[in-house]
């Protein structure tokens, strides 16, 4: 589903929203009729024969929160990229729908679905449980931005200046799995020979990166995770500090950041490996010109004050993919043998 301002609990995230009515479109009157195969389709002359040849059809992963969606509210909300898509491909598109992230994963790992949006952690575990996915554009923020960095944030008047400063400290943590909260930042931790459980006086789980944020401000924490942008070190433009300055939850300069991560490649669009390069080429040069090409389904898929997409090489996700091991899935649970 789209996205918002790429916050979440824990840095840009994959989340629901709730859009007006004019943002969803009727149904094709045939939505519901079986998938038609490679000859059914290159009969009714809507589709390219040559391309036919290469995919049947395409098989869209998607995530659906809301199992009953009576209205068919996420399928009418994508339907306008799912039409345009099929036309830049020339071949059926269709949606396949999961409960969850790791469903959609595992979806995609294990060949059910060609093509999907996975988060940042979900793409890096899916690479490296198989090498069979690879990354073709990640969303761009408002200002431009195709990444964001974790962040350890300390109160603008206190004495910290680096993680070694804070030995003894109390820490705010995001949840376990958590990127930007947890996984990134311990594993760049223990690279500087920082071992988190010995390095901070306390570790304290918190609700996310506003939550510790506040923490730090009523000095209930001497410092918190968090995120900022890929190219704010001040942490102003956008992110943790940039959210509790447009809340007005504190003064502006309140609070600084002492340490920033390597960047995290914001939500990427992936698709299946083994896809023919002629399929994978149009699915990207689609992206890369949705924007200007098609508005309606730009929108429908795209974070809101997004300029667009930008193209993203399976290298960026290397800071993430080196903090998973082959034993335990990104998102929870055992992978199975692959």
């Amino acid at each position: 589903m789209p996205q918002e301002g790429f916050h979440g609990d824990a840095g840009p995230q994959l989340h629901e929203e709730v859009y007006p009515e004019e943002y969803f479109v009727p149904l094709p009157e045939d939505y519901d009729a079986p998938w038609p195969d490679a000859s059914e389709a290159s009969l009714d002359g809507r589709f390219d024969g040559e391309m036919l040849k290469l995919l049947p059809s395409l098989r869209y992963g998607i995530v659906i929160r809301n199992a009953g969606d009576p209205d068919r509210a996420a399928f009418r909300l994508l339907e306008p990229y799912r039409a345009s898509l099929e036309a830049a491909l020339g071949v059926p598109v269709n949606l396949v729908a999961y409960a969850d992230l790791s469903s959609l994963q595992n979806a995609l790992v294990s060949g059910e679905v060609d093509y999907a949006e996975l988060s940042s952690s979900a793409f890096a575990q899916a690479w490296k449980r198989c090498g069979c996915v690879e990354p073709l554009a990640v969303p761009l923020a408002s200002g431009g931005e195709g990444a964001y960095r974790a962040a350890v944030i300390v109160a603008n008047g206190s004495a910290y200046e680096t993680l070694e400063d804070l030995k003894g400290a109390k820490l705010g943590i995001g949840a376990q799995g958590s990127t930007s909260g947890r996984r990134l930042p311990f594993f760049a931790f223990r690279e500087k020979g920082i071992d988190p459980e010995t390095q901070f006086g306390e570790l304290v789980e918190v609700d996310g990166p506003l939550d510790g944020a506040k923490r730090v401000m009523t000095g209930i924490l001497d410092a918190t995770l968090g995120w900022t942008g890929e190219g704010d070190a001040s942490g102003s433009g956008r992110g943790t500090i940039a959210e509790m300055e447009a809340r007005r939850l504190m003064e502006p300069g309140s609070l600084r950041i002492v340490w920033r991560s390597r960047p995290i490649p914001n939500a990427p669009r992936v698709v299946r490996s083994s896809l023919a390069g002629e399929i994978k080429r149009r699915l990207k040069a689609h992206l890369l010109t949705l924007d200007v090409e098609d508005p309606p389904a730009f929108f429908a898929i795209a974070p809101r004050q997004s300029p667009g997409f930008a193209p993203v090489g399976a290298e960026a996700f290397e800071p993430l993919v080196e903090t998973f091991d082959n034993s335990l899935s990104a998102l929870g649970g055992k992978p199975g043998n692959l």
